[in-house]
């Protein structure tokens, strides 16, 4: 973990919907650090993929703000008075819950629009970029050691055939050129993270990654995440959005909370929280699933 922090949230920070049925707030300043691997949790429609938009500059606090310290650049303040952010979001990656794909690309062209999008056109041929590439695609369980044997000297082709591992390994080119609406929930995960993997973020958002997918794809998912957070001498930083606790306890170190204000049943305060609280949380859950096999059993 880096001593400078990447991302501080003010204590007065605050969100209201605009119905102005609910809000979230702060309770105290928190501050983020690159090498951080950061899960928020909290009940359903109590803000956390609200905050995540905050964090990742796509929506703005009521007040409060979020400052950035990012290598390289000074200092950058969001909050409902300014209006630009610059090249901030160049360091940022996001997967979505929804997948977020381009509906009118088809698989290649969406693994390749966030390179693209900040000008890397992907044609290096390089050993270096090559490496890169293929340690992305096995991050994300896709091995093709034996395509980069048979022809590194043709990247595109190369990453076309990789691509292709995500699908029916017997279904040919056709799966690289279909399109967002014929792909599973596990597909589109998988190739939305790719996505952002090869954009090559610094701090890196990602939506409840394992919402609607099988457990085999959910693995992959937070071990890819994690492991890409790991590497500590960049300073990347990993913040996720989860139901499970026991999720965030296995790839977090940091864990911010939301719970309900006392007395105000549409107020979600958010709050630091240790590694004690996530082990309670997942002996709780424990605890819930046994007695309700329990139940079931005795009621059979």
């Amino acid at each position: 973990m880096t001593n400078e922090y990447r991302i501080r949230i003010s204590n007065n920070l605050e969100h209201r919907w605009s119905d102005g049925a609910a809000k979230i707030t702060v309770a105290d300043e928190i501050r983020i650090h690159g090498g951080n691997r950061v899960a928020i949790l909290g009940p359903s429609v109590s803000g956390k993929t609200t905050l995540l938009r905050i964090l990742g500059a796509l929506d703005r606090p009521d007040s409060g703000k979020i400052e950035y310290r990012l290598p390289g650049r000074w200092p950058v303040v969001w909050s409902k008075k300014n209006f630009s952010v610059g090249n901030l979001r160049r360091n940022f990656g996001f997967v979505f819950q929804d997948a977020r794909l381009i509906p009118y690309l088809n698989v290649f062209e969406n693994t390749l629009s966030a390179p693209l999008s900040r000008g890397d056109t992907g044609r290096g041929g390089t050993k270096k970029q090559r490496k890169k590439i293929l340690s992305l695609m096995k991050k994300v369980g896709l091995d093709i050691t034996k395509d980069l044997e048979e022809d590194s000297s043709q990247n595109r082709n190369f990453l076309e055939r990789s691509v292709l591992r995500i699908g029916n390994p017997n279904s040919g080119r056709r799966f690289l050129r279909r399109y967002p609406d014929n792909l599973s929930g596990g597909e589109k995960r998988r190739i939305a993270l790719l996505r952002a993997l090869l954009a090559d973020p610094l701090v890196l958002f990602a939506d409840e990654p394992t919402s609607g997918v099988d457990r085999e794809t959910a693995s992959i998912v937070m071990n890819t995440l994690t492991e890409w957070a790991h590497n500590v001498s960049e300073g990347r930083l990993l913040v996720f959005v989860t139901h499970s606790p026991r999720e965030a306890l296995e790839h977090a170190d940091r864990w911010l909370v939301f719970a309900n204000a006392e007395g105000e049943s549409h107020h979600y305060r958010l709050e630091k929280r240790d590694r004690e609280f996530i082990e309670k949380q997942v002996e709780r859950q424990r605890n819930r699933l046994e007695h309700s096999l329990q139940h079931f059993g005795n009621t059979s």
